[in-house]
């Protein structure tokens, strides 16, 4: 799983190696605003979870999306990961020193 609009280097990597090895990648899509406040919407947390995990392996998310500066909640997909005995790999050429992040707390398989 990765997700929609994210920058290159944690995109193409993964698009290479799903066509190599046959592996299906999913694509988080943007958390659309809710209804009842265009202001607020739902987090990329939301949409990961919302997922089918069936069959996934690796989740490959960044601490902030490059393209806004929203935050990702790490914390709520890594228990999502936990569920599904998935990976989580933290690409964090984009937020780090800017946005803070606990490997010890968050404890990625691949940070």
């Amino acid at each position: 799983i990765i997700l929609e609009n994210q920058m290159s280097s944690n995109v193409l990597p993964w698009q290479h190696l799903c066509k190599r090895t046959g592996a299906r990648l999913i694509v988080a899509p943007m958390p659309p605003p809710l209804p009842s406040s265009p202001k607020q919407s739902t987090t990329w947390a939301d949409s990961v979870i919302s997922l089918d995990w069936k069959g996934v392996k690796v989740v490959a998310a960044p601490p902030a999306m490059w393209t806004d500066g929203s935050v990702v909640d790490l914390m709520r997909i890594r228990r999502e990961c936990d569920k599904h005995g998935a990976w989580l790999v933290v690409d964090a050429t984009q937020g780090l020193g800017v946005v803070p992040i606990s490997v010890a707390s968050l404890q990625p398989d691949f940070p």
